[in-house]
């Protein structure tokens, strides 16, 4: 980075990640308007969709590469109307008089991922924090992405004030470094890029070949589903169900695994065996320093 300038708005940046990984990158930064001001919010949301709509064919801003790695991070202001965060994901343009028509937005022909990093020491998911304030803690910055070329591995929202001790001894920290610096808690990923067909360049990563986890099956269910997953080496493993606003429902596994495959059962109950209602639910695992996770709809 050779110099930098203040900038309001929104900004998308062509990164030519070529000479390592052989692609570029689109990456996105939003801010989109706070509070209850939804229709602004909404508006700029369908412009950022309308752009990486352009982007993939041809008379855009910018004309990408097909399968080049689309990430849209920032504090997203998700606090009014679902309607956004659909947009987001699915591509479904509000106002199509006025920013085109809809499309998937993905590469295969899917919907972006919701990546979800939970927070270090604490199984929850709000990055927004202010003690003492009137609103509760909540989920505002988000990273959205192609998953269909991005293969997300470590990732976590820093909150010092629930690490322990000796965590915050190894790492240089202070209980209180994440709140002092800003009321948003520091949101981290790592990923690695796919041609689209799995294989991945770049060095130092898992190759997805080696460790991975299956969308459960069957999807959508009724009452039980199976979770698969392979280990490519002994390591300690977490599976653990989330609902969708990412509160704690059930430990699936907890355990030292050897090298191999797994199938695990989920049964649609909670910690203490009581039924959970119909809904999305995050399967979320853990694998050494690595995590992954998928959404599982449950139908009662």
């Amino acid at each position: 980075i050779e110099g930098c300038n203040d900038y309001q708005g929104n900004g998308a940046f062509l990164m030519d990640l070529r000479q390592e990984f052989g692609t570029d990158l689109l990456f996105i930064v939003a801010h989109p308007p706070c509070c209850g001001n939804n229709n602004d919010r909404q508006m700029e949301i369908d412009a950022i969709m309308a752009f990486i709509r352009d982007a993939k064919g041809i008379g855009g801003d910018l004309t990408l590469q097909s399968n080049t790695p689309i990430v849209i991070v920032g504090d997203m202001n998700l606090v009014g109307y679902a309607q956004q965060l659909e947009t987001l994901l699915t591509g479904d343009i509000v106002d199509i008089n006025s920013f085109g028509s809809s499309f998937t937005p993905d590469w295969d022909g899917s919907n972006f991922a919701d990546l979800m990093p939970r927070l270090t020491d604490l199984p929850m998911f709000f990055t927004w924090y202010e003690e003492n304030n009137s609103f509760s803690p909540g989920r505002l910055d988000f990273i959205i992405f192609s998953d269909s070329v991005l293969e997300p591995a470590n990732s976590f929202v820093l909150f010092t004030p629930e690490m322990s001790l000796d965590t915050l001894e190894l790492y240089g920290l202070q209980a209180e470094d994440a709140t002092i610096a800003s009321d948003h808690l520091p949101v981290v990923a790592d990923f690695s890029f796919s041609s689209g067909n799995g294989t991945h360049s770049g060095s130092g990563l898992l190759q997805p070949n080696d460790f991975k986890l299956e969308q459960n099956y069957p999807n959508p269910f009724n009452s039980n589903t199976i979770i698969k997953f392979i280990l490519p080496q002994k390591s300690e493993v977490n599976l653990a169900v989330y609902d969708i606003n990412g509160e704690f429902v059930k430990t699936l596994l907890s355990s030292k695994l050897a090298i191999g495959s797994y199938s695990i059962l989920w049964d649609g109950t909670e910690e203490s065996g009581i039924e959970v209602s119909s809904g999305v639910y995050i399967c979320n695992f853990e694998f050494g320093c690595y995590s992954k996770h998928k959404k599982m709809i449950l139908i009662r």
